[in-house]
């Protein structure tokens, strides 16, 4: 098993007038101000560097790895906010160690300095452990990449959070299987406000030579070609892109990504996209890892509509060939609606759900969208809060199958921040299902509900309300279909708080792991 993540922000060669409009941001606040200073940061990793696990679980190189980059104190961590790394055991043991490798990353101008931390050994069967990188010896102040070993299958998420007077901010992401040559984004834009960011790391020792292809919703795509540095993160701040005649096109578009390593050099990569709010710099906003491959079925589990939210369905199509496209919308009591769309080649689309449909503009759904007439796409989905006046977000990839049994990393109700957390449900199948929600607790322990999912229908489990035992508790879970001929079903899970007197004033979302 493989999984990472690749995250950072604000960093880059920006022109000169944003680093002025910029400069009271920098000048606050040290670490953004070494990371916008260059665009050629680094990781390099320590190889002469013996970690000092007493008990190995398994040989050198032999076991399976969990790989997370950037859970990092920088510009989002400006009060020491912690940043966590959940792990969950999805459906077996975990071994009796377990060891977290973090690497210390500066700009390239001054010489990298690696950071090795282990973790004493915790997770036991079944159970949830969150890592927290700022409790271990020298990672009070860091940016730094983690690696998870073990000899058994663990679901990984991470979760950062921004500004710990207040919380007012935060995201998540599940863990990606492996690097690759091609990454997909659906979601993008750079209009009112909005930054954009590609963010991406190379993991080898040798450069990749990487050309995103930037699809808007009319006209050709723009082209770049980009040189990614041996054990190297970079960002692409979309926004002040240079194109030759052109200048700054992509300062006010909706924008796709297709970001392709032209000499066989895998990278990760993933996007953020932020909005300033008044008071809250980068108070909105949302970050998801890219997608590897288009496909022509896509399945949304979270979903929800009205006078709060506002959901929005990304489709991108790096094709030359239009799609024609259906919407399927699953509504809660088991009504389907379907919506037919023309997404254009080489395009990026935006389907704004809650004017989609009178149906659907007060309702929770879940989204099924298939191209018909075979031409693959990528496939997002895109929820900001309040309508009329967003102060955050949250997004997800699709899934491209479904399954019967899922697993979640995260989930608290309570806390310090008053924290709930919802875990979504979507029922593909024309019969009703029957579905068994475990949490795992820290401490071991575990609580199951049996729960009914209607036919073709969008499910939300309120754990506050439904597991009273959740009460100021973290918590995986995992989330089963049974009988004879189990329900398909598409698992995510959100968690909001309030704060600053906002409601749900921070948010974050993620796709589930599908175990089977």
């Amino acid at each position: 098993m493989r999984r990472e993540f690749n995250e950072d922000r604000l960093a880059g060669r920006a022109a000169d007038d944003s680093r002025r409009a910029l400069q009271t941001l920098v000048s606050a606040l040290i670490v953004v101000a070494c990371l916008m200073s260059d665009a050629s940061a680094q990781q390099v990793a320590d190889t002469a560097f013996a970690a000092p696990i007493a008990q190995p679980a398994f040989a050198a190189d032999q076991g399976p790895l969990v790989v997370i980059d950037e859970a990092h104190h920088n510009f989002h961590h400006v009060d020491g906010q912690v940043s966590a790394v959940r792990a969950v055991v999805a459906a077996r043991r975990v071994p009796s160690s377990w060891f977290v490798e973090s690497v210390h990353s500066r700009r390239a101008s001054r010489h990298p300095h690696p950071r090795h931390c282990q973790c004493p050994p915790r997770p036991q069967p079944r159970r949830l452990d969150t890592a927290v990188p700022k409790s271990l010896p020298r990672m009070a102040e860091a940016e730094f990449s983690t690696r998870i070993e073990s000899d058994q299958p663990l679901v990984v998420d991470r979760t950062m959070s921004w500004n710990v007077q207040s919380g007012y901010g935060a995201h998540a992401e599940t863990a990606v299987t492996a690097p690759a040559l091609t990454w997909y984004f659906a979601e993008g834009s750079t209009v009112g406000g909005f930054n954009l960011f590609y963010l991406l790391q190379n993991p080898n020792t040798s450069p990749a030579q990487v050309r995103v292809r930037y699809l808007r919703p009319t006209g050709a795509p723009l082209e770049k070609m980009y040189t990614l540095l041996p054990t190297s993160r970079s960002n692409i701040w979309v926004n002040v892109e240079d194109f030759p005649g052109l200048g700054k096109a992509l300062a006010a578009s909706d924008v796709s990504g297709v970001i392709e390593v032209t000499n066989d050099q895998p990278i990760i990569v993933e996007r953020a996209m932020y909005l300033d709010v008044t008071g809250e710099t980068f108070g909105a906003g949302h970050e998801s890892a890219g997608i590897t491959a288009a496909a022509t079925e896509w399945f949304l589990a979270e979903g929800a509509t009205g006078p709060f939210f506002d959901l929005f369905a990304l489709v991108a199509n790096p094709g030359t060939t239009d799609a024609q496209v259906e919407a399927t919308y699953l509504l809660p009591e088991g009504t389907v609606l379907v919506l037919p769309y023309t997404v254009a080649a080489n395009s990026r689309f935006n389907i704004w759900v809650d004017l989609a449909h009178p149906a659907l503009a007060n309702t929770a759904v879940s989204t099924i969208i298939r191209s018909v007439n075979g031409v693959p796409i990528i496939v997002e989905r895109a929820m900001w809060w309040p309508e009329g006046g967003w102060y955050e977000a949250h997004n997800s990839p699709g899934a491209t199958t479904t399954g019967t049994k899922w697993a979640l990393a995260e989930g608290e109700v309570g806390g310090a921040r008053g924290v709930d957390t919802y875990i979504l449900l979507a029922n593909t199948s024309t019969t009703d299902g029957q579905v068994k929600v475990t949490l795992l607790f820290e401490d071991g322990s575990s609580a199951e509900r049996m729960f009914t999912v209607t036919a073709r229908s969008r499910f939300n489990v309120d754990t506050r309300h439904e597991f009273p035992e959740t009460a100021n508790r973290r918590f995986g879970a995992i989330i089963e279909s049974l009988g004879a001929t189990p329900a398909q079903l598409v698992v995510e899970r959100a968690m909001y708080w309030d704060a600053r007197g906002k409601t749900w004033a921070a948010g974050t979302n993620a796709l589930g792991t599908k175990l089977r």
